[in-house]
């Protein structure tokens, strides 16, 4: 079985833009976490290794098994869970501080339709006493259906999902944006964060160094890779 290395592969780039500008605005009060669609558990586990309790939720196997070795490698403690998110479950787990849904609206939109999708994100918001930061994507092709944005049109997106969650955060901010490229007509995704206290950069906290370390930490070390060899294996 071959493991494609999502986050840490391809994708990287992306993937450090958007951990560094959820480092740069989390709250420090914030002490626990929960990642929707937690892919390699990259963005889990610089929480976790920041002192949060992060659980993490994944479908995908492959991902899984990389979370696990990267979390490991960093010391990180992450509770990671297979599984997809359902409305149902969302409304039976308890509330967090920190909220985090990442490149999973569309598939969600593509799968179970628009409305039930949008349903699941209010759901993640209502359980949400802090921030919640979002990452849509930003081509109609993407959710497989019409959307009310144009493709691209960062301030339509941000306001179409503000509207969404109209009635849950009384701030919200897009907050930077990350590259995605995958297709080279969706060159970035934007990130969005709600709050519900007003929304700024924290000061004191060392973005730089995590960066460095969570990619000292990456697949692309000989410990991670040995351990995905021996995962294949097994």
């Amino acid at each position: 079985m071959f493991f494609r290395r999502y986050q840490l592969g391809r994708h990287w780039q992306g993937t450090r833009l958007s951990l560094a500008l959820i480092l740069t605005y989390l709250e420090p009060m914030a002490v626990n976490a929960l990642d929707v669609g937690s892919n390699e558990g990259v963005v889990s586990s610089a929480l976790a290794w920041q002192g949060l309790e992060v659980t993490g939720i994944e479908r995908n196997p492959q991902s899984l098994a990389i979370a696990d070795i990267l979390s490991k490698r960093l010391k990180a403690r992450v509770s990671f869970v297979s599984g997809s998110v359902t409305l149902a479950e969302l409304r039976k787990m308890e509330s967090v501080d920190v909220s985090l849904m990442l490149s999973v609206q569309h598939q969600l939109v593509a799968s179970e339709g628009l409305d039930y999708a949008n349903e699941v994100l209010r759901e993640l918001a209502q359980k949400t006493r802090r921030q919640m930061f979002f990452q849509p994507a930003a081509i109609q092709r993407k959710y497989r259906q019409a959307m009310p944005f144009r493709d691209n049109d960062f301030y339509s997106i941000t306001e179409y999902y503000a509207d969404v969650l109209a009635n849950v955060f009384p701030h919200h901010a897009l907050i930077g944006y990350s590259p995605n490229d995958l297709p080279p007509s969706e060159p970035f995704r934007p990130m969005i964060l709600f709050s519900h206290t007003p929304i700024q950069p924290q000061s004191g906290r060392d973005v730089v160094g995590i960066m460095n370390e969570i990619s000292r930490a990456s697949v692309y070390t000989n410990p991670i890779v040995h351990g995905l060899r021996k995962l294949r294996s097994g």
